[in-house]
């Protein structure tokens, strides 16, 4: 069981291996063919700075489409939290979790892709100056020399590109199960609107309730008093002009 655990851990780069670095060759010796292992050396060069430039290339995308699915993630489930009360225990554990899983893989995702931009950590090799200020005895020598280099910055700078192709491959893999989670959070959101469809309406309660009867009746003989007194004033003022 403990093996599974730590192969899945493995799985999504949660435990990796580090890659020991380049050894520069000194004892090289050669005595022939210096042009053409110097062309195969450059196009190797080119080759893995092509390499890199498309591995980081796609970490870049790989964050940004993450934080775009984030934001719209949390726009859509904060429109469904008003509805919240009306939802089960269970149901609401079911949500928290896929929730919580998405986006601790998400930010898994972005964590693996952002990696490559601690630069301190990737020491890449690269041709130096001080090469061509050493003294040498031939033109072989020379190229002997821009052959160590190359063979060290080749190999140092394969060993760098695979670690991070290695992270972009785990942020893609912590990606899928990010984005599988939400899109099951979404649709679970999305039927709940029509399981739980029932809203109950607030009900007031009055303490202390004052009961009329007879509301009616009471109305019609309040109107009839009226009546007589305006037609009492009515008469009272007539007489009086009268006199």
């Amino acid at each position: 069981m403990n093996k599974k655990i730590k192969n899945v851990i493995k799985y999504f780069g949660f435990i990796q291996r580090n890659r020991p670095d380049a050894i520069y060759p000194d004892d090289l010796e050669l005595n022939e063919l210096f042009e053409d292992r110097l062309g195969y050396l450059k196009a190797s060069e080119q080759q893995e700075a092509a390499r890199l430039t498309t591995i980081e290339s796609k970490m870049s995308q790989l964050v940004g489409q993450t934080g775009i699915i984030l934001t719209l993630l949390g726009l859509f489930v904060s429109t469904f939290l008003g509805r919240a009360s009306a939802f089960p225990t269970g149901f609401k554990i079911l949500l928290i979790f896929l929730f919580l899983v998405a986006l601790f893989f998400y930010l898994a995702t972005i964590f693996h892709a952002t990696k490559h931009f601690n630069i301190g950590k990737y020491k890449y090799g690269r041709r130096d100056a001080s090469t061509v200020k050493k003294t040498f005895e031939s033109k072989e020598a020379l190229q002997l020399e821009e052959i160590k280099d190359l063979l060290y910055t080749i190999e140092q700078n394969t060993g760098l590109n695979d670690s991070k192709g290695d992270d972009l491959m785990y942020g893609y893999r912590t990606f899928q199960v990010g984005t599988l989670c939400g899109a099951l959070l979404i649709l679970v959101l999305i039927a709940s609107s029509f399981i739980f469809n029932k809203v109950d309406t607030p009900k007031v309660r009055i303490e202390n309730e004052v009961k009329i009867s007879k509301l009616d009746s009471n109305l019609v003989e309040i109107q009839r008093q009226i009546k007589n007194q305006d037609k009492h004033h009515f008469l009272t003022d007539t007489i009086l002009f009268e006199k």
